[in-house]
């Protein structure tokens, strides 16, 4: 869980137990009321789990295949080395 996560469900457990309001857990998320109002239903429906981002754990539709990364950093030595503002050296 992120540090994000983690003050969501803490103060989700607040507002379940009724010593925070949900206005106040909204204010202190950053959220709107109506928005928190969406972050309560899915911590009382999934618990913790309902506040973890959905796309957790997925990889990213941009990666590259492993094959393709090797291919990649064979075929262009040069540009491998580039990094931050450096202009990249070329061999």
């Amino acid at each position: 869980m992120s540090e994000k996560e983690r003050t969501r469900y803490h103060l989700m457990r607040l507002v379940k137990s009724g010593r925070l309001s949900l206005k106040e857990a909204s204010d202190k998320m950053g959220l709107s009321y109506r928005q928190s109002k969406r972050v309560k239903k899915r911590f009382i429906e999934a618990g913790a789990r309902g506040l973890i981002h959905g796309n957790r754990g997925r990889a990213s539709p941009r990666a590259l295949e492993p094959g393709q990364k090797a291919l990649i950093s064979i075929s262009t030595p040069h540009l491998i080395r580039h990094w931050g503002n450096e202009p990249p050296l070329i061999l």
